[in-house]
């Protein structure tokens, strides 16, 4: 029993000790390792930190190594991670700085982690850059950290010409009204005074120009970008009331079309702000307001809901009656919400968009209302009748 008992402390003994090893390192206890590949990068302005697994460096040779943020530096930097057999990589950074270093790493074959910068700053010990690219690569390595949605290749240049397309748009705009300003004062300083009709001139004045018909604007596209985007996405999303070819166009530019990046529609409204974000503390709700979210893709569906709000759609009778409801701020919200799932399901599933009747969603909302009305009666001990039944 004595040998047993000792054994058991020895052990108890050893265990202890490598626990506290694991504290000393700020490794966590009890977790294994998902990823014994992994690399954590700490992307700077003109320096990236770069952390291997210690494991896979050569005894007496540094874990983590500096290069520069110029083309050379990335090479090696890429170099030196194929040769220590890292096959994924977390990176960290609060600027662009990154983008060329992941396409490199992308190009060679190595899986890149885009992690936000603001799930990781509560993590204790971070105290320079060597350390913070050494917790990147622990946490990666215990499979603790998530990656942010960044789409393939292809879709990241279409979303570059989109992006460059709409800033030549703005720059056309800003120099056409500059020049019709510059024009319209100049030959208001020319203009002589206005002449003083008399009776004859008053009386049968001079018939109005007939209206001349819309040209098409200068920034609509030459080609017929439809039938593109049909065979890009496998569905027609211009039949959704709201989008039009441009919207269709903007949103197949920013996330692509593999929704399995979320793993469902409420997901994916989340990620572009649309949800109410419940803030709890103590079982008590303190805050619902949505995330303040930059996505080019949550303002075009908003600009989508205000537009159908106008329509005698089912869509545009639920935006009526959320902005009666609750305002229209949040009715427009409510909408994009609905639009996003619209856009998750066609994109996801490959299904044809069929428009609900009005007159059948209006039924079943006035039904609900019923329902419910029904239920409180009962609650109270009243019981509703028709109005055909109830005498005069």
């Amino acid at each position: 029993m004595k040998a047993i008992a000792g054994k058991a402390k020895a052990k108890h003994s050893n265990s202890s000790k490598r626990n506290a090893k694991m504290a000393a390192r700020g490794e966590p206890k009890g977790m294994e390792i998902v990823n014994p590949h992994a690399g954590g990068i700490d992307c700077g302005a003109e320096e990236h930190y770069v952390a291997v697994p210690p494991q896979s460096v050569e005894p007496g040779q540094p874990a983590v190594r500096c290069f520069s943020a110029f083309t050379e530096g990335l090479d090696a930097s890429v170099e030196w991670l194929k040769a220590c057999g890292v096959t994924t990589v977390a990176i960290e950074s609060t600027g662009v700085y990154w983008i060329a270093l992941c396409q490199k790493l992308e190009a060679a074959g190595i899986e890149v982690f885009l992690v936000n910068a603001r799930h990781v700053r509560h993590v204790p010990g971070r105290k320079t850059d060597v350390k913070d690219c050494q917790w990147l690569q622990r946490l990666h390595s215990f499979g603790l950290l998530s990656a942010s949605f960044r789409p393939e290749d292809g879709i990241c240049r279409l979303r570059s010409l989109q992006r460059h397309r709409l800033n030549l748009i703005w720059t056309a705009h800003l120099q056409q009204l500059a020049q019709r300003y510059e024009s319209s004062s100049a030959l208001a300083a020319k203009l002589p005074e206005p002449e003083v009709l008399n009776d004859a001139q008053a009386q049968n004045p001079q018939p109005a120009k007939p209206k001349v018909k819309r040209k098409p604007q200068a920034n609509e596209p030459k080609i017929d970008l439809a039938d593109y985007l049909r065979r890009i996405c496998g569905v027609d999303l211009t039949q959704v009331i709201g989008l039009n070819v441009l919207s269709v166009l903007l949103i197949v530019s920013e996330i692509g079309v593999d929704m399995s990046k979320w793993r469902s529609a409420k997901a994916f409204s989340a990620w572009l702000g649309l949800c109410p974000r419940n803030k709890i503390s103590g079982r008590k709700v303190l805050d619902t307001r949505t995330c303040k979210v930059i996505s080019r893709v949550a303002t075009t569906l908003r600009l989508a809901a205000q537009s159908l709000g106008r329509t005698n759609t089912a869509l545009g009778l639920f935006y009526r009656r959320k902005r009666a409801h609750l305002g229209p701020a949040k009715a427009t919200t409510a909408t994009a919400r609905k639009l996003a799932c619209l856009v998750y399901h066609l994109l996801k599933y490959k299904e044809q968009y069929r428009e609900p009747d009005p007159t059948t969603y209006q039924l079943k909302v006035e039904k609900a209302i019923l329902a419910r009305i029904q239920k409180q009666a009962a609650v109270l001990g009243y019981k509703l009748l028709p109005t055909a039944l109830v005498p005069a």
